[in-house]
């Protein structure tokens, strides 16, 4: 059995009842979930050197630790296997180090105490948000809005808490125009969720402004809000 198929019947539906979601392959099998503010993973990788070793490792803020190491074996990174038939059975026991070993650790290395780092979905930055919008006469419902924050950006007229504002506006756009959802990661960095209803979906406006606030983007918003409309209609045509 080929090792995306043994993780999609053998994998996937167990950790799903961890409350972990499948998050996508980019280069290692990813797997996450989010308790409160704490963002915890779980991958499954293959060695690049030897085709017949995986690695499962557990991942939070601030540490991480492999399969092997949580069953007592610190000396190996690696699970070997003799031949593809193996495959199945190998991942049936990453099954086991998660449910039996991974939860706990992850329980035992989660922060106890909220991040100090303040995030503009807060309420108190409504005071900042609001007059920037009456000021500039911003209509969220309008896509409009997006060359006039864009020229802002580029001329350099946004500063301080402006930034914050404009973080807000172009997000909330995108939201009532595509669908999607407020949600912050681990560094309280605002991005929408769940864009145009797609599950892990996401972009990061947080850092999509700031590479406006450095230099030019190479792409104006207007551009970027079209090319991610563009995915977002090819996703609700498949789903038709």
């Amino acid at each position: 059995m080929k090792l995306s198929q043994a993780i999609k019947t053998k994998f996937v539906p167990e950790i799903e009842r961890m409350g972990f979601e499948y998050m996508g392959q980019e280069g290692e099998f990813i797997f996450e979930r989010k308790i409160d503010y704490v963002k915890e993973r779980i991958t499954i990788d293959k060695s690049d050197w030897n085709s017949n070793c995986l690695r499962i490792e557990f991942i939070t803020k601030g540490a991480s630790i492999n399969g092997n190491s949580l069953i007592g074996r610190k000396s190996e990174e690696w699970f070997q296997y003799e031949n593809k038939e193996d495959v199945p059975n190998l991942i049936e026991k990453f099954v086991e180090i998660a449910r039996n070993h991974g939860l706990k650790w992850f329980e035992e290395n989660r922060p106890h105490e909220v991040p100090l780092e303040k995030n503009i979905l807060e309420t108190k930055f409504t005071s900042i948000i609001e007059p920037f919008i009456q000021k500039h006469k911003i209509d969220l419902d309008c896509t409009d809005s997006l060359q006039f924050l864009h020229q802002q950006l580029v001329e350099k007229k946004i500063h301080n808490n402006d930034f914050i504002a404009v973080v807000y506006v172009v997000g909330e756009i995108i939201i009532r125009k595509l669908g999607g959802m407020w949600d912050y990661n681990e560094l309280n960095e605002p991005l929408v969720r769940n864009l145009g209803g797609k599950s892990g979906f996401e972009k990061n406006i947080h850092k999509l402004i700031k590479r406006y606030e450095k230099e030019f983007y190479g792409f104006t918003l207007m551009e970027t809000f079209d090319t991610w409309a563009s995915t977002v209609e090819n996703i609700r045509k498949n789903k038709a």
